[in-house]
């Protein structure tokens, strides 16, 4: 209960704040994202690879951290049989830098790839942990940011979520 409230206080910040944007290295916060994550890295023996170094961008470095948390967060708990394997890229594509979380999941069904954004949708069963808020408060912190987040995804061909920030 303690976790869904304070996802959902996340989720309510999320919807009225606003951002300072900075410009800063995206590795700066993937590497806080994964040191905050290596326990739960270590239990899963998830790996994660990104190049480096990786673009700047111009966002909340507070608000990338918690991105790359949500995002390689459900990589971990919504895994396959295999060790979560999470690669990162990221490219300058004109104005914006266009960042990949890519894993070898299960996958999500064409059908459901708006619907796992929806605060409180989610497509485990009540035994897997999660609140079903972390892909709704990653896509309302991109957005925020001035970009954009979504996935691409086959069932049984793991997930890659993509998402845009300024450059």
């Amino acid at each position: 209960m303690r976790r869904l409230v304070d996802g959902l206080v996340l989720y309510a910040e999320t919807c009225a704040g606003t951002v300072e944007p900075a410009r800063f290295a995206a590795g700066a916060a993937l590497a806080e994202s994964i040191n905050k994550l290596e326990n739960e890295m270590g239990i899963a023996k998830a790996a994660v690879v990104a190049p480096a170094p990786l673009p700047h961008v111009v966002a909340s470095q507070a608000d990338l951290e918690l991105i790359f948390d949500q995002l390689i967060g459900n990589a971990i708990v919504h895994r396959g049989s295999s060790p979560p394997h999470i690669n990162i890229v990221a490219e300058a594509d004109g104005a914006q830098v266009r960042f990949a979380v890519s894993d070898n999941g299960p996958g999500i069904a064409a059908e459901y790839h708006e619907f796992i954004f929806e605060p409180l949708k989610r497509l485990q069963p009540p035994e897997v942990s999660g609140s079903g808020l972390g892909l709704a408060i990653a896509r309302r912190l991109v957005l925020r940011n001035g970009g954009r987040l979504w996935v691409e995804s086959e069932t049984g061909r793991g997930s890659s979520f993509i998402f845009t920030l300024p450059a």
